[in-house]
């Protein structure tokens, strides 16, 4: 492998500006900034602030009877196929993930049944309730709705600690309850083609934050 001595980088276009690189190696997550005359030096990004950010929206419908989590398909804005998520790589093992989104969804009726969602890190679940018995441990969801043609919409907001700089995959798995339908960015199965029964949108977004 072949290796490339300099101190110095340039442009190749006339009058650009030289930069001048540290002698030294930073720490692990720092970065380069330059100090407007072209030297380079390594910082640590302040705490709290934004890093980087990803998002993903799901704009058309989704429905499952599944009694077990799945993924909820369709849409695909960020090359994830077609599982609605969105995926972020960490530029720091010590960052936090900050994940906050929006769903919308409706049951196939109004009765006591419920519907549930997870919130997963690729094969983990994060934010969920305590074990309390054989109740469901989830992140949101309804036991039932007001009326049959009921919708609802609900928010995340989870700080999480994935704890290194691999690439990670945020989603939300959902289920119904037997023999109930669960749908996502519409009403109930009614469905009916008007004015009064419209379409919504779902939203997962997730920023690196520095520690």
């Amino acid at each position: 492998m072949s290796t490339i001595k300099t101190n110095q980088l340039a442009h190749t276009a006339n009058g650009a500006a030289t930069y001048t690189l540290p002698q030294t190696d930073g720490s692990a997550g720092q970065v380069l900034k330059t100090d407007g005359s072209g030297n380079l030096s390594w910082t640590t990004p302040s705490a709290g602030k934004i890093l980087q950010l990803a998002s993903t929206t799901k704009t058309d419908t989704f429905s499952t009877t599944s009694t077990s989590f799945v993924d909820i398909t369709g849409t695909d804005q960020n090359g994830s196929g077609s599982i609605f998520c969105v995926k972020i790589t960490p530029s720091a093992s010590s960052s936090k993930i900050f994940v906050t989104g929006v769903l919308t969804f409706g049951g196939s009726d109004g009765e006591a049944y419920s519907y549930t969602f997870k919130l997963f890190r690729d094969s983990t679940p994060i934010s969920i309730a305590d074990a309390a018995g054989n109740r469901e441990r989830a992140t949101f969801g309804t036991q039932g709705f007001a009326n049959a043609d009921a919708s609802e919409t609900s928010s995340i907001n989870f700080l999480d600690s994935p704890g290194d700089t691999s690439e990670h995959t945020y989603k939300v798995q959902v289920r119904a309850e037997n023999p109930k339908t669960l749908y996502v960015n519409r009403g109930n199965e009614g469905d009916g083609d008007s004015a009064i029964s419209p379409r919504f949108t779902s939203t997962i977004t997730v920023m690196e934050v520095a520690a």
